[in-house]
C-alpha cells in the first residue's frame, strides 16, 4: 500500500484499494473519480464556505483601502497565474492550490503579533481562490 503524488491510496496489486465489489469510490452514479457528477451536498457546502470568504474579504478590503484590495486581487489571481504558466503537477502549481498555507496565515495573524491587514486579506483571497477550485473540481 502506498501513497502516490496526489494523495490516492495505491494498494500493492495496483488498484485503488476500492475493493472488488465495482465500487470505485466515484460520485453518486458510480463513475471513476474525477468524471461523475459532485454530489450537490458538497458543491453547496464549499459554495457557501466560498460565498462567506469572499463577502470577509471584500469587507476587509473596503475597510482597510487600497493596498488590501491590491493584495486581494493579487493572491485572488495569482493561484491561476502559477498553475497556467507551471502546470498544475509542478511544485509551484501543488502550493499555489494548497489551501493550508493560507489557513495557517490566517491563524498566524490572528494569534500571533503581527499586525498588517494586507496581509489577512490575501490570505483570505488566496483560501477563497482555493475553496472555488474545490467547489468546481468533478469527482
Amino acid at each position: 500500500m502506498s501513497v502516490d503524488t496526489i494523495g490516492t491510496l495505491r494498494m500493492a496489486d495496483g488498484t485503488d484499494g476500492a475493493g472488488a465489489t465495482g465500487d470505485t469510490g466515484g460520485g453518486t452514479d458510480g463513475a471513476a473519480p474525477g468524471r461523475g457528477p459532485r454530489p450537490l451536498g458538497r458543491v453547496v457546502g464549499w459554495g457557501a464556505l466560498a460565498v462567506a470568504l469572499t463577502a470577509f474579504a471584500i469587507f476587509e478590503s473596503v475597510k482597510y483601502g487600497l493596498p488590501t484590495t491590491t493584495a486581494a486581487v493579487l493572491f485572488f489571481l495569482g493561484p491561476d497565474l502559477i498553475t497556467r504558466t507551471t502546470g498544475t503537477r509542478s511544485t509551484a502549481g501543488r502550493i499555489a492550490l494548497n489551501g493550508w498555507i493560507p489557513l495557517a496565515v490566517m491563524v498566524f495573524y490572528a494569534f500571533g503579533p503581527l499586525i498588517w491587514p494586507p496581509l489577512f486579506t490575501a490570505a483570505l483571497a488566496w483560501e477563497t481562490r482555493v475553496v472555488i477550485a474545490q467547489m468546481l473540481r468533478r469527482g
